[in-house]
């Protein structure tokens, strides 16, 4: 029978102090048959010949960062468990160096949470704190932490460490799958129910219609408990970071922090999005709300889609072995098109037309299209109506800049 974790890597627990990185480790290697490894109690003391407490109170705060950082660097290990301190990811070098030895997953456990943990554990201040509060400290040591997972566990609020390791167990067994040599094929078409037709994410992303005539659509829909909608609640006033969180979910193929970086360029204020909260609800009576989706670049719901999808487009196109090729042909009634120009302006290698009907959209649309000048783009006017855009018809156009009369051939 085939291990339950069979790739020659470690399994990196990563998180705050408190998260339960300890007790979930030597769990987790039980299920998984590996070896737990904690780096406070197998590396650290038997590496300086005494207690880390002691450490500590020796060299001071910001000399303890250091010498943990440079104790991690003679770390050897394979296939194991481990258990990284709450400080570890403060060191960037050795940080960078356990990451490359494994999967690092980050257990993303809420705040007040771990205040409540610390207490019991009569912690009253963790290193660096110095006068922050427990909310303060742990924020601040939340973003070294988010630059270096490579996948989260949202760990609900009041979560057992049977709870923790189950979520543990899932998200390390899924990265096992989506990094292996054959990406999963989970989506199908909506025309088909046959999984021998099912394709992976990147050959989704290329194909773009299915051959069917019909939409590919996953063929499972990521599970989002009611654990997990509180913790979203948590940034309930950063669009970026709530989709980020959701997207992690959907894209496992893409490393997360790159979703990161193309989120964070897609949605960002003011330079796509006109409010910085991208997607305001605004309350309209005591119990009705509007939820704003006109903020983007060409005020058209789909901006949310186009502002992202090119980037992800590119990445899945420079990256495939084919080496091919590809132009990305658009009809439009006017929203799809002003939104996919103004997506794809800054993807330089991509060419895309763009066809809409020459007397079928709005005034606005018709500018928002034809007067971008990026040399990827080529917008044409076509003298008929949308059903009839990749027809061969007579049209009236202006591709970068210059109109000119041809045919569509």
């Amino acid at each position: 029978m085939e291990p339950l974790w069979n790739v020659d890597k470690n399994i990196i627990l990563m998180g705050p102090p408190g998260a339960g990185k300890t007790s979930s480790a030597h769990k987790l290697a039980q299920r998984f048959g590996l070896e737990c490894f904690d780096i406070d109690d197998h590396l650290l003391e038997p590496y300086w010949g005494c207690p880390v407490g002691q450490k500590l109170k020796e060299v001071g705060d910001e000399k303890f960062v250091q010498l943990e950082g440079e104790a991690l660097l003679t770390l050897n290990k394979s296939k194991s468990v481990i258990a990284l301190t709450g400080l570890n990811p403060l060191h960037k070098e050795a940080m960078e160096y356990i990451a490359r030895t494994g999967v690092v997953i980050f257990l993303d456990v809420p705040n007040a949470d771990i205040v409540k943990r610390l207490s019991e554990m009569k912690v009253d201040r963790i290193v660096g704190q110095g006068k922050k509060s427990f909310d303060e400290i742990l924020n601040y040591r939340r973003g070294f932490y988010e630059n270096y997972y490579d996948i989260r566990a949202l760990i609900p609020p009041n979560a057992t460490v049977e709870q923790i390791v189950g979520i543990l167990e899932q998200v390390a067994l899924q990265w096992q799958l989506t990094r292996a040599d054959k990406a999963p094929r989970t989506f199908q078409t909506t025309r088909s129910t046959s999984t021998d037709m099912c394709l992976s994410f990147f050959e989704v992303i290329l194909k773009g219609l299915a051959p069917d005539g019909g939409l590919y659509v996953p063929s499972s829909i990521p599970q989002f408990n009611l654990g997990d909608f509180q913790r979203l609640l948590e940034y309930a006033d950063d669009y970026r970071e709530v989709a980020l969180r959701i997207l992690e979910r959907w894209v496992t193929e893409l490393h997360p922090q790159l979703l990161r970086k193309m989120i964070q360029q897609a949605y960002a204020y003011p330079q796509r999005f006109q409010n910085p909260a991208v997607c305001p609800v605004t309350k309209v009576d005591s119990n009705q709300f509007l939820l704003e989706l006109f903020h983007g670049p060409t005020a058209s719901f789909k901006d949310f889609a186009l502002q992202l999808f090119p980037q992800i487009f590119a990445t899945v196109a420079t990256t495939n072995s084919t080496n091919a090729k590809y132009t990305i042909l658009v009809s439009t009634s006017g929203d799809t098109g002003s939104a996919t120009v103004h997506g794809f302006c800054n993807q330089s290698d991509i060419p895309v037309i763009v066809l809409f009907p020459k007397d079928g959209v709005s005034a606005i649309q018709k500018a928002q299209m034809i007067t971008d000048t990026s040399p990827n783009l080529h917008v044409l006017a076509v003298e008929s109506d949308f059903d009839f855009c990749q027809v061969s018809t007579p049209f009236h156009s202006r591709t970068n800049g210059v109109e000119f009369d041809q045919k569509i051939i």
